[in-house]
């Protein structure tokens, strides 16, 4: 199907995920049944208006980072120390300790001189607190914690590692809510891959409203080539989490690119619990108990088909949200494409669920944060065992794409036990 008789389903379809998910267009299609417009337009007023009360959390915001709605937290050389707290068990091993962290002790501010100067052109470390930069365009916020993103101190993101290698991120932000940061607060992890074994740390000092400080955290590069991503926040004394941004509950991130040949073969089904999954309103672990009514991702060894059929090739299966219109999706790290490569995966519903009735897609985050649709494709219980797709990657050549996996509810969502087969990047 081109993409003019696309265009009043991605219309639909562009509001639908843009107010659930941040998807928005769709893109160049490949093999396979796309949705019919006729199946789902007719629902587009009553999907928009359940989904809209979701939109802040799923629409990035223009953050000097980028704003992700997942929680962020920072870390600082200096003024933070490591918690005993241990990493999830999917994040990467690594090959060698990461090297030695040097504490920096805070350093005098300089005084203003007879015209007013700050000083602060000087370097300056504010490892545990400083007084404020030479910069009014701060605003102390009335609220008590807010943080705000001064600047990436080194490790920009794209930095290229060699696998396992270990380094230090260090961020500087603001302090510009009215409490004090005392040593009762921490810098988390919120989000992405840890790349590393901490997952908190302390602030050693404090840091008073209008100060800045400089987070620095121990990471180490994953041993698998690819471009990655960690995000960090802040958290108080009472556990609440907070952040950059307007809200002040946005968070920064380290990115950076491990180098190495890639495989020729990319298997999602063996990396899922590396994506990010999602359901309408809330991160889902990975892997997932069936929990119908959140929605779930788990793999399975030998899924059984519609059709009863049993096969012993590992298929992600997933079930949306128990809502009207549910949804579960899931945001692969980014993989570099190569000439040649394309997506190919089999679709559709497991055995015994005759009230299955979904939209598979396949998208990928666009560099302004968007997710842009690629491929979708309708599957229902009576359709005649699975579908297999072939998408090309070849417009991708030579970029990190991040590939995204969904599967979208078309009504009530209490059957819809469905499966992406083996889903891959083949050459």
């Amino acid at each position: 199907m081109d993409r003019q008789k696309f265009s009043f389903y991605c219309a639909w379809l562009g509001l639908l995920l843009a107010a659930m998910f941040g998807l928005s267009a769709c893109g160049a299609g490949g093999s396979g049944n796309v949705v019919p417009v006729e199946s789902l337009a007719p629902e587009a007023q009553t999907v928009v208006a359940q989904s809209t009360a979701n939109a802040a959390m799923w629409t990035e915001t223009a953050d000097p980072k980028g704003n992700l709605p997942a929680p962020e937290v920072e870390n600082t050389p200096g003024a933070i120390e490591e918690s005993e707290e241990v990493v999830p068990t999917e994040a990467p091993a690594p090959t060698e300790e990461p090297p030695p962290t040097e504490e920096l002790e805070p350093t005098e501010v300089p005084e203003a001189d007879n015209e007013g100067e700050s000083g602060a052109d000087e370097e300056q470390d504010l490892g545990s607190g400083g007084a404020p930069e030479n910069d009014d365009n701060y605003e102390i916020r009335d609220v008590c914690d807010a943080a705000e993103f001064v600047e990436d101190v080194n490790i920009p993101d794209g930095e290229e590692f060699e696998p396992g290698n270990g380094f230090e991120k260090t961020w500087r932000v603001r302090n510009v809510g009215t409490c004090i940061w005392t040593n009762e607060y921490d810098l988390v992890f919120a989000d992405g891959l840890p790349m590393g074994h901490i997952v908190s740390k302390p602030l050693r000092e404090s840091v008073a409203p209008g100060e800045t400080v400089d987070l620095t955290i121990q990471l180490t590069a994953p041993n698998d080539p690819g471009t990655y991503r960690s995000y960090w926040q802040l958290r108080n004394a009472s556990n609440d989490l907070f952040g950059v941004g307007a809200n002040s509950d946005d968070a920064f991130w380290v990115e950076i690119v491990v180098k190495g040949e890639q495989p020729v073969s990319y298997s999602l089904a063996a990396n899922y619990c590396r994506a990010e999954w999602r359901n309408s309103w809330a991160i889902v672990a990975c892997p997932s108990p069936e929990d119908k009514e959140n929605g779930f991702v788990r793999l399975l060894d030998k899924p059984i088909f519609d059709t009863g059929e049993e096969e012993e090739i590992p298929a992600i299966h997933v079930h949306p949200d128990n809502t009207m219109h549910g949804a579960v999706v899931g945001e692969f790290p980014a993989y570099r494409i190569s000439e040649g490569d394309h997506f190919q995966a089999g679709i559709g519903c497991l055995y015994n669920n005759a009230d299955c009735e979904v939209v598979f897609v396949l998208g990928y985050r666009a560099e302004d944060g968007e997710i842009v649709a690629l491929q979708l494709w309708n599957q229902q219980h009576d359709d005649d065992n699975y579908q297999n797709v072939d998408v090309p990657l070849r417009s991708f050549a030579g970029q990190d794409l991040r590939l995204v996996l969904a599967v979208l509810a078309n009504g009530d969502a209490t059957g819809d036990d469905v499966f992406w087969l083996n889903p891959r990047i083949e050459r």
